[in-house]
């Protein structure tokens, strides 16, 4: 039987099956099969699969049933109406042990809300650390910020803390500085072997995407590994995929030239999501927009990891962004401060903001990235500089408090009551007035 019939037959099945079990077993045995046959997941959209499946999944209140049926619903495309007026958006910069800056912002959003973050947002995107925060406090069941926070200080201490001798022969033999095999370890611990898809698992799971680089087509281009599929017969102008384990997502995006080795995954070689798009909040914008097409943006809440301001000198001058007094010499700057300046040179989160900023109605667009008194590379294990970014965030949130209670209050906006009834109707006429 090729995988076409046998997609009918399981719609079939599920349309026909008496008992919960049954229902459950056949609903399990079509997302299998779609997940397998991108070809069956197109059919089984044709054959009228999202129809069955809502109206299973109103019938049946069993929680096996209703996770099972919201995995196949995102797997064939389906998106749910927004609880908001309009879509609500989180994208998350890179930049190394500086998400812990990131993870102050997000706290203070909490804060206010009195909320987690996941159940404030439609739509998340990160990229390198970024996918690293998404990947954890941006899932319903997921961590706390502060076991993100502990997380972060394991790969200070546990990674980032090594001989120079043993980074230098380990750059020589696999061009990573630092131990991509502890990497992997602290990901499969902390991430967890999940499938993306299989977030949606979890009631009210946002959208979400993390960014890495392909390296080896004719040009470096963005992939996106999401939790979702595109809607049928609709596109994007980015390559990605919605089934590999949620932790091998985030080694992708983190695979920073340098630092970590390259990642081959399905004969693509991955790279540090930020070498092509270090802010990735116009990627956010392209993907939500397929999602929820014609659905005005309610709030986009865009978190830096820090930056500092540029020193204004005389013509000719040498400025040494770790020493504001020297002048460095370039035989003896390090190599990771070398690795430092290639690759955040290469990419400007900043302008990305700009463009936006100049684009987005006012209170609409966030953008919420800490000045910090001092350039915190990185890979920094120093104790001290950890805690200057802590407080320099602190400091920045302080200064801020207006824009994060007005950016709260965006966020919190709810439909008017007929907004609601029409989505109600509308919901129920999709539903109802077609045929399998």
């Amino acid at each position: 039987m090729g995988y076409l019939s046998t997609t009918c037959h399981v719609l079939s099945s599920i349309a026909i099956a008496e008992t919960l079990p049954a229902k459950l077993k056949r609903t399990e045995e079509l997302v299998d099969l779609i997940s397998k046959y991108p070809a069956a997941r197109v059919y089984a959209v044709k054959e009228g699969a999202i129809k069955l499946l809502l109206r299973t999944r109103e019938k049946y209140s069993d929680e096996a049933l209703q996770q099972v049926i919201r995995e196949a619903l995102a797997i064939l495309g389906y998106v749910e109406q927004l609880p908001g007026r309009g879509i609500r958006i989180l994208s998350i910069d890179g930049g190394g042990i500086r998400g812990i800056a990131v993870i102050e912002l997000l706290r203070k959003l909490e804060q206010i809300s009195g909320r987690r973050i996941s159940d404030m947002f439609d739509y998340i995107c990160g990229v390198s650390t970024g996918s690293i925060l998404l990947s954890t406090v941006g899932i319903p069941n997921g961590r706390s910020l502060d076991e993100a926070l502990t997380l972060y200080k394991s790969l200070s201490t546990d990674l980032f803390t090594q001989q120079k001798v043993k980074g230098y022969w380990n750059l020589a033999w696999s061009h990573a500085y630092y131990d991509t095999v502890k990497l992997e370890s602290i990901l499969r611990d902390y991430i967890g072997t999940m499938p993306m898809i299989q977030t949606n698992r979890q009631a009210k799971c946002p959208k979400m995407s993390i960014v890495s680089t392909i390296v080896n087509l004719d040009r470096p281009l963005p992939y996106l590994f999401r939790n979702y599929s595109i809607p049928h017969q609709r596109y994007s102008e980015y390559r990605g995929s919605h089934d590999h384990p949620l932790w091998k997502a985030v080694r992708a995006s983190s695979a920073a030239p340098g630092y970590f080795e390259e990642f081959l995954l399905d004969g693509l070689v991955h790279q540090d999501g930020g070498v092509t798009v270090n802010n990735p909040t116009a990627v956010a914008l392209h993907e939500a927009s397929i999602l929820w097409p014609g659905v005005p943006f309610q709030c986009i809440v865009s978190c830096g990891t820090g930056r500092t301001l540029p020193m204004v000198r005389s013509p000719g001058y040498v400025h040494d962004l770790t020493d504001e007094n020297a002048v460095p010499d370039a035989k003896n700057t390090s190599l990771t401060t070398k690795l430092n300046r290639v690759l955040e040179s290469a990419t400007d989160t900043e302008g990305v903001h700009h463009v936006l900023e100049d684009l987005l109605p006012r209170g609409v667009y966030y953008r919420f990235n800490p000045y910090l008194s001092e350039v915190i590379a990185m890979d920094e294990t120093s104790g001290e500089k950890l805690s200057l970014l802590r407080r320099d965030t602190e400091d920045y949130i302080r200064k801020n408090e207006t824009r994060f209670k007005a950016a709260t209050k965006t966020l919190l906006e709810e439909k008017s009551l007929t907004a609601k009834a029409m989505d109600f109707v509308k919901h129920k006429g999709y539903l109802w007035n077609a045929h399998l």
